[in-house]
């Protein structure tokens, strides 16, 4: 309920105060989850039983909570092949929230999955999966900055650039995400591609297993991005950039572990072409191949910084070293340090003034454990 009061005088000058926020029930209240979202007011939740539930819908700009009750696994939102499942184009921000769903069977030009549009609503705690488009398979997002937090992207497809999400004059945060067996069939980035200014924050994610012509977990093209205590793995690219691929392109990657991804041509773990450039610091590149040149890293008309990193094979710069890392377990894909790992209390914790260490490690655990912080995306 709205209440507004009035005094008039030479202008008026109103007051809106709003009632505590309603409840509104899908299946019980509301049999679509379309037909709660345009009843529901500024700050209302819409709580969403467990089931599977056959429409495409859209925020139209409402501020409200969509949550499901029992969570992704047990609540799916299907697109049926007919358009992106969710969209957002109506300047929705984060209190528009999508929380704890699965979204899947979409199919569309852009935003297969979610389509962002001059919109930056929080995605929470949902799996995005099973969705195609041309580009952006899994989500879609156009000059805003969503909040990507807690998701699970895979297994969705793009036929030209970005399979799991597609950044185009966008700068999102994309935070304790698990970014698997995405593809991107013509160009760039299988997992995430940055492209037109584009700048992301990518924290505590885990690629593995995407796939791209380049840039098979992170394409940037005319774009930045910064990548922190995160892992990349068993991504694989048909060109360059197993792991990364960048063109006119800057980046920062801090405490990232890079372990067994390829590319056909060059550069395993990263690539960089076309006057690209950025840092890499207190990271990991171990196990990466290509059938071309550069196994790690191949670098042309661009410039690389690389310190306090360990390097298959060595790499010239302050801090790196070229000894095996010790992982706990490859055959699970446990990347957490071995006691005894030459990568233990080697980073630096004050690389450069212009950009800050994370003080916790993917885990969650306070940096550092020890005399200084440990090389890669875990402290031991």
């Amino acid at each position: 309920m709205k209440l507004r009061t009035g005094i008039l005088g030479i202008c008026c000058v109103f007051s809106v105060n709003y009632a505590s926020a309603a409840v509104l029930n899908v299946p019980q209240n509301y049999k679509s989850i379309q037909t709660a979202l345009e009843t529901a007011d500024d700050g209302d939740k819409i709580l969403v039983a467990a089931g599977t539930y056959n429409e495409r819908i859209n925020f139209y700009g409402k501020k409200v909570i969509l949550e499901s009750t029992n969570g992704a696994a047990a609540t799916k939102l299907s697109g049926d092949k007919k358009g992106s499942v969710v969209t957002f184009s109506s300047r929705e921000g984060t209190e528009s929230v999508l929380k704890g769903f699965t979204i899947t069977d979409g199919l569309a030009e852009t935003g297969g999955g979610i389509y962002c549009q001059e919109a930056s609503p929080t995605i929470k705690d949902c799996i995005i999966s099973g969705n195609s488009a041309t580009w952006g398979g899994g989500i879609y997002c156009y000059r805003q900055n969503p909040q990507i937090l807690n998701c699970t992207i895979a297994e969705n497809k793009a036929a030209k650039d970005g399979g799991g999400i597609l950044c185009d004059e966008s700068s999102p945060v994309v935070k304790d995400c698990v970014i698997s067996k995405n593809s991107a069939g013509e160009f760039f980035g299988g997992g995430i591609f940055c492209n037109r200014g584009s700048a992301p924050l990518i924290s505590k994610c885990r690629f593995t297993d995407n796939s791209a012509q380049f840039g098979a977990a992170i394409g940037s093209q005319s774009g930045s991005f910064r990548i922190t205590n995160s892992i990349l793995a068993n991504n694989r690219a048909a060109f360059e950039g197993g792991g990364i691929f960048c063109e006119a392109t800057t980046f920062v990657a801090l405490h990232v572990t890079f372990f067994s991804n390829s590319a056909k041509e060059s550069g395993g773990a990263i690539s960089c072409d076309k006057k690209s450039g950025g840092t890499v610091v207190n990271s990991i590149l171990w196990g990466d191949t290509a059938q071309g040149t550069a196994n790690e890293i191949y670098l042309k008309e661009s410039g690389l910084q690389i310190s306090y990193s360990a390097v298959q094979g060595g790499r010239s710069g302050e801090g790196n070293i070229s000894a095996e890392p010790k992982f706990m377990d490859l055959f699970k894909g446990d990347y957490r340090l071995k006691e005894g790992s030459p990568c233990i209390d080697k980073g630096t914790a004050a690389p450069d003034k212009n950009y800050k260490l994370p003080d916790e490690d993917m885990a969650g655990r306070k940096r550092p454990q020890g005399k200084g912080p440990d090389m890669g995306a875990f402290e031991f």
